[in-house]
């Protein structure tokens, strides 16, 4: 069935292929079921003797709040999805983050 085919991808044989020579002409590709994941790096601040890191990885098209939960689940902490607040600095300022900002390009981030 399709869900298999998604799942557990094979080489199909020519004889399994439609008119168009795909298996299923209106079969989503893969590659969009598949968010792609990134590697995020969360820098504790104050950045005091280098500070703690933490790497997590979320879904490209993450939030704030998706990267806040991601460090909540390596932490084992629940404190740090409702307490925990992601930031940048510009210049010496620190600008936080609404947990519904997306994580677009950003790759590291104050936490």
């Amino acid at each position: 069935n399709i869900i298999d085919e998604i799942l557990f991808v094979a080489p199909a044989s020519a004889s399994d292929h439609g008119q168009n020579g795909n298996k299923h002409d209106s079969a989503p590709e893969l590659a969009t079921l598949v968010p792609k994941t990134v590697q995020v790096t969360l820098v504790e601040h104050p950045e005091v003797n280098g500070g703690g890191q933490l790497s997590v990885k979320v879904p490209e098209s993450a939030t704030m709040g998706d990267v806040l939960a991601a460090a909540s689940e390596a932490l084992g902490s629940d404190e740090v999805v409702r307490k925990g607040r992601l930031g940048r600095k510009q210049g010496d300022v620190l600008l936080a983050f609404e947990k519904h900002e997306l994580l677009g390009r950003r790759r590291r981030l104050l936490f």
